[in-house]
């Protein structure tokens, strides 16, 4: 008699479980339905996430750009200066032709600065193409400053 009684036991004990971990298809769709909502709603969290760390990183990257630049344009103005003055030690004629030069230089170098303070940060592709052209203009003009240096005496 024991055995039998634990053996029913057992048995509804085991029906109960079934039964009442089985739901119906209503029950199972609305559940559905609640987890994709969750993840929908994670997924619009982590896009926000993202966007808001590539935003940080951008402004990151172009302040640290900005820094280096304004960096390169100041040490410009300086050779500008130190140029002004060897220029006073030159001819009268090859001082007009050089001082020509450079305002030139010196022109070109405040356009750099005002453009780079006149940038705002509208995307990221705009960013790089602003990047890729600002310093190309920044190396060339370094480059005039060689350039302009170098003298050929014969």
């Amino acid at each position: 008699m024991k055995k039998t009684m634990i053996g029913i036991a057992a048995a509804m004990f085991v029906a109960g479980s079934i039964f009442s971990s089985c739901s119906s298809p209503e029950q199972k769709e609305e559940h559905a339905e609640k987890k994709v909502e969750d993840a929908k709603a994670d997924v619009k969290d982590a896009k926000q996430d993202l966007a808001e760390a590539q935003q940080g990183s951008n402004i990151s990257e172009y302040q640290k750009f900005k820094n280096d630049a304004n960096e390169e344009i100041n040490n410009n103005d300086r050779k500008i200066a130190e140029l002004r003055v060897e220029l006073k030690n030159e001819k009268a004629d090859a001082r007009v032709k050089d001082e020509k030069k450079i305002d030139e230089l010196q022109r070109r170098n405040h356009e750099l600065k005002d453009r780079l303070e006149a940038y705002h940060d509208d995307g990221k592709s705009n960013w790089q193409q602003f990047k890729t052209e600002f310093k190309h203009d920044l190396d060339e003009l370094g480059q005039s400053f060689k350039d302009f240096t170098v003298r050929n005496t014969k």
